[in-house]
């Protein structure tokens, strides 16, 4: 009867506590080989809908190139994505500021921009869906959350 709950007790607290010190030394404790500059933004960009990959791919070399944001790991983003996380909430669990999402139609790029902690767009616009279309989408993207000029 009573016995045997018990004696769970302890470990359901310790497997809670192993979570919980889990959770922090995954997502919280800053790495000794991300430096962040002051102010830079921290962006995660969700998988395109309608993409098999190869256009958030392409904006997020685009992203890493220009320097203005700090970005999460495509794989990171993904691993979330395929357990049915919303990006907003994965955002917060990892302490992204903003997200970049998008969906291709046909020819088409439909990119935003939106603020985690609020829900707003920043910003949104169309482009081609195409290499020059993943160079605007970083470029505006840039412009329009304070970003600064590519070097």
């Amino acid at each position: 009867g009573a016995a045997p709950r018990r004696r769970r007790w302890p470990w359901l607290v310790a497997a809670a506590a192993a979570f919980a010190v889990f959770v922090v030394w995954q997502f919280y404790l800053p790495s000794r080989f991300v430096h962040l500059k002051p102010g830079q933004p921290y962006l995660a960009v969700i998988p395109f809908e309608g993409d098999r990959g190869a256009m958030d791919e392409a904006v997020v070399t685009e992203l890493v190139k220009r320097g203005e944001f700090s970005l999460l790991n495509p794989s990171v983003v993904r691993r979330y994505c395929w357990v049915y996380i919303a990006p907003s909430v994965m955002a917060r669990i990892v302490g992204v500021q903003l997200i970049l999402e998008g969906r291709i139609e046909r020819n088409s790029l439909i990119a935003s921009v939106s603020d985690v902690r609020s829900g707003r767009v920043i910003w949104a616009d169309n482009f081609p869906a195409d290499e020059t279309g993943a160079i605007a989408v970083a470029e505006a993207a840039g412009r329009a959350c304070g970003g600064r000029p590519a070097h």
